[in-house]
């Protein structure tokens, strides 16, 4: 993202990305899934459900980030190619 921001700046003329609803998401999904995943080495049912949950989360988490950073490639895409704020 690094490299296509600093393209993007360098061609365009353009400095910044929006954010995106994905991308919150995602930050969200891995802020609960690591204290969850601490909680989940301790024993008995509840260390078990928070690691299952945790995992759920941290999942999810890493997949609507590699789905955020498509985003992201596409709108400098768009911009690179057109100039067109998206």
């Amino acid at each position: 993202m690094g490299g296509a921001l600093a393209m993007l700046k360098r061609r365009a003329g353009f400095g910044t990305l929006q954010v995106s609803l994905v991308g919150k998401t995602a930050t969200l999904c891995l802020l609960y899934a690591f204290p969850l995943l601490f909680l989940g080495d301790h024993p008995g049912w509840g260390g078990t459900l928070a690691r299952v949950i945790g995992w759920a989360f941290a999942i999810w988490g890493t997949v609507l980030y590699w789905w955020a950073a498509m985003l992201y490639l596409a709108q400098v895409r768009s911009l690179a190619d057109g100039g067109v704020h998206t």
